[in-house]
Order: structure tokens, then C-alpha cells, then sequence
């Protein structure tokens, strides 16, 4: 994508075109996230993605249990960054009642009010930069440092982490679906 100037603003990637010709909704990488992985690409031959190692809520679920600013925290994949800093996951209580983990407010001071917010933020740092994230844990808010990680270096944890967090989903859901047949 080329502005008046020609400076390149990102690189397209696909088109939504409804009659098949070349034109319609054109769908396109930020130049910043394309330089990224071509200096990583040119250094070591690999993009490596950082991390945190947590899963986060969708912006939609997080809205409907009343969270209007910030990413839901649902769960922390063992032995992630997150997990070493002590971040909380979302869990039940022992009436099966949620309790909700830590809800993230920002990163490096820059506030995080949806999900864009996080990755836009994210995805400018590297594996090893160190991040501070305020958090709201119940009614209070702290300042919790931790040591981004490859996504490769973690990328079994965080794959079983999002089965668990579907398995347990559709629990929920055939436990909570009434029986019409009777």
C-alpha cells in the first residue's frame, strides 16, 4: 500500500472483491510487523514471535461479564513468562461460580482497553524485552514485570493450554444445554 508520498505503508495480503474483478476490500500487513520479520527473517533465517503465555479473553466475552477496559486473563500457561510474574487465571470457585483472573490494563504505560491495543503493543518487542503490566487484581491495581519468551519456546504449553480451555468450554456447554427430547 503506497500513499501519495510512496512511502510504503504496508504490504497486501488479500482482497475481498464480491465480483471477482480487482476491486473491492483489500486487506493488509502494517509495514511495521513486515519489517520485523524481514530483519528476523535476514538475521537467523526465523521469525520468532514474544509472548507472554497466557490465554486472553475474547473482547466480546469480557464485555458481556462486564468488563469495559482491559483483557480478561483466562488462563496462564504453565512455566510461561506469565506464570513466573504470577499472573491469575480465571477460575471456578468450589460452587462452580467463575472467579475472574486478572484483567490487564497496560503494557510499558500504554493503555490496553481491547485486545488490538495488547497486540499493537506486543508485536513491536522481541523475545527477551522486558514489558510492565498493570493489571486490576480484584479491586486493586499492581505493576507486575516479566521477561517476554519465544512463542516456539512455549508453543506445546500454550497449544494444550487452548485444548484445555476448549474442552472444558464444551463441558459447560452440554452441561448447561436443557434436554428438549423429553
Amino acid at each position: 500500500a503506497l500513499p501519495k508520498r510512496g512511502k510504503v505503508i504496508g504490504v497486501n495480503t488479500a482482497l475481498l472483491s464480491p465480483s471477482g474483478a480487482f476491486a473491492g476490500v483489500g486487506f493488509a500487513l502494517p509495514i511495521d510487523l513486515v519489517r520485523s520479520v524481514v530483519s528476523q527473517l535476514l538475521e537467523g533465517g526465523k521469525v520468532q514471535r514474544a509472548v507472554l503465555g497466557a490465554v486472553l479473553a475474547p473482547d466480546r466475552t469480557a464485555r458481556m461479564l462486564g468488563i469495559d477496559a482491559g483483557l480478561l486473563v483466562l488462563q496462564v500457561v504453565p512455566g510461561s513468562p506469565a506464570a513466573k510474574a504470577g499472573i491469575r487465571p480465571t477460575v471456578r470457585d468450589e460452587f462452580g461460580r467463575p472467579v475472574l483472573g486478572d484483567i490487564i490494563l497496560g503494557v510499558n504505560s500504554k493503555a490496553v482497553t481491547q485486545s488490538s491495543d495488547f497486540y499493537r503493543v506486543v508485536n513491536k518487542l522481541g523475545v527477551g524485552d522486558e514489558v510492565d503490566l498493570e493489571v486490576l487484581r480484584k479491586n486493586s491495581r499492581e505493576m507486575i514485570p516479566l521477561t517476554l519468551a519465544s512463542s516456539k519456546a512455549i508453543e506445546d504449553q500454550i497449544n494444550e493450554a487452548r485444548m484445555l480451555l476448549l474442552r472444558r468450554e464444551n463441558m459447560e456447554l452440554e452441561i448447561e444445554v436443557p434436554d428438549m427430547e423429553g
